[in-house]
């Protein structure tokens, strides 16, 4: 499945990979495996890895694995909980850097998320973005379009930006072409400005996630059984020849119940026209809370 993947995208310029849940620990290891082959395919390219959480945070743990001297477990320990304050994205960020001090293709790391600032604003960009923070407190609805901003910011200030390629992880709901509170997402947005985007949709048919319970305000382990239209686990083009054919696959998202399991867990009806193509994933893992103590 990740030769498939890696022979469809490599391709792109902007690649966007969901997942179904925040709490996945397969799909993780997947994504991070394609950007590292990524890398070795391209290696005159750079790549952008622009995440689902703070940007100011990230922008510190960019200097991190370009080797500048910041205090990484504070940094670290303020990522969203378990999507990216993970021990495969702590592997991921050790990697990075050993990459960047051997090779001439260097990775970067971006958060496109505006909802909190932790940190003061000295940069262009960095105003920017806190004159968005301060927006989406007001209206939260307008989230993606400010992801969007931020991003486009990020890829117009790259003189390479045609030639780099840029690898977005988000949940399925912006990364695809769905409307988001009856407006357009990160993906429809690409979409539709014309960029050489492509986005993919992620699902698993069954097994565990980590998600928040909002009334025990405490992380649980949630167990799902929902099969999606693909029965096997792989790699699933949709294109025009597709056109007359709809899907359906489960999401959940960062809230879950073990009482209620399918309270926050719903079908999505998938076709060409909202995704370029499916992961499907079949026993699934749940990703664990890590915090980097020395």
């Amino acid at each position: 499945m990740e030769n498939k993947i890696l022979q469809y995208i490599k391709d792109y310029n902007i690649i966007g990979i969901g997942e179904s849940t925040h709490g996945q620990k397969n799909i993780n290891i997947l994504r991070f495996n394609l950007i590292k082959n990524l890398l070795e395919i391209n290696k005159n390219k750079n790549l952008y890895v622009c995440i689902e959480d703070h940007y100011s945070i990230c922008k510190y743990l960019n200097k991190y694995i370009h080797n500048k001297n910041i205090n990484f477990i504070k940094y670290f320990n303020k990522l969203m909980p378990p999507i990216f304050k993970n021990i495969y994205f702590y592997k991921f960020l050790h990697w990075c850097k050993n990459h960047n001090n051997k090779n001439k293709n260097k990775i970067f790391l971006y958060g496109l998320d505006m909802r909190f600032n932790y940190y003061k604003s000295y940069t262009k960009l960095n105003k920017y973005v806190y004159k968005l923070h301060q927006k989406v407190s007001e209206d939260y609805t307008n989230r993606d379009y400010y992801m969007f901003q931020i991003f486009q910011y990020i890829y117009n200030s790259n003189k390479n930006k045609l030639n780099d390629t840029y690898f977005l992880i988000a949940h399925n709901g912006h990364i695809n072409y769905f409307n988001i509170f009856e407006k357009p997402s990160i993906g429809t947005l690409l979409k539709n400005n014309h960029y050489n985007y492509c986005a993919i949709y992620s699902a698993f048919n069954y097994g565990k996630y980590t998600a928040f319970n909002p009334t025990l305000k405490k992380f649980q382990i949630i167990t799902v059984n929902k099969k999606s239209s693909f029965i096997k686990s792989g790699f699933y083009i949709l294109d025009k020849s597709t056109k007359n054919k709809k899907y359906y696959a489960y999401e959940g998202g960062f809230e879950g119940d073990t009482n209620k399991p399918y309270y926050y867990y719903y079908k999505r009806i998938l076709n060409y026209k909202v995704t370029n193509g499916i992961i499907i994933l079949s026993n699934e893992l749940p990703l664990k809370i890590y915090y980097y103590k020395k």
